[in-house]
């Protein structure tokens, strides 16, 4: 009754499956697949964990100039540990930024940040790599000093530029 399928069942034997049997097999695998698949895609739908984010982008001067790759940092002052995100971006060829936090450039969650700045030596042999001296000399990267405050709130924000001081 239906076609049969040779299946491979050891050293040159081979078995003749029903058509019928193969059919249930793979039709009961494929409705707990499509089960499983719709299980997960409800539940990622609600709850994900992310917190909304809001659009925030900046400028940075330093002497009164727009530097590249300064490293700008937002760290949560009204967070727990276990919540703590911190929104970061690097400056571009005119000092400006837009915050990440989850995905490129989608924002930073509402709330109050000491915001932080690193500005690297570039280092590697593509020099790629921002692992070197801070030429800021570490005077911004400490959000316990709380030199820079900003509320980060529920829409899209410009900040103020930011003006430092390399000595």
């Amino acid at each position: 009754m239906g076609i049969s399928i040779l299946g491979f069942t050891g050293s040159e034997r081979f078995t003749v499956v029903p058509m019928r049997f193969v059919c249930r097999l793979f039709a009961g695998r494929a409705l707990l697949g499509l089960l499983a698949l719709c299980l997960l895609i409800g539940l990622s739908g609600c709850g994900n964990g992310r917190k909304t984010c809001y659009k925030v982008s900046g400028k940075v001067l330093v002497n009164g100039k727009p530097v590249k790759n300064v490293m700008v940092v937002f760290n949560p002052l009204d967070t727990s540990p276990e919540e703590r995100l911190a929104p970061s971006a690097m400056t571009d060829d005119n000092g400006e930024f837009r915050l990440s936090t989850y995905d490129m450039e989608d924002g930073a969650p509402a709330g109050n940040y000491s915001v932080t700045f690193t500005w690297r030596e570039p280092s590697g042999l593509l020099k790629n790599q921002f692992d070197g001296p801070d030429r800021l000399k570490n005077r911004y990267h400490d959000p316990a000093q709380k030199q820079f405050l900003v509320t980060v709130e529920k829409k899209p924000m410009q900040l103020d530029t930011f003006n430092l001081e390399m000595k």
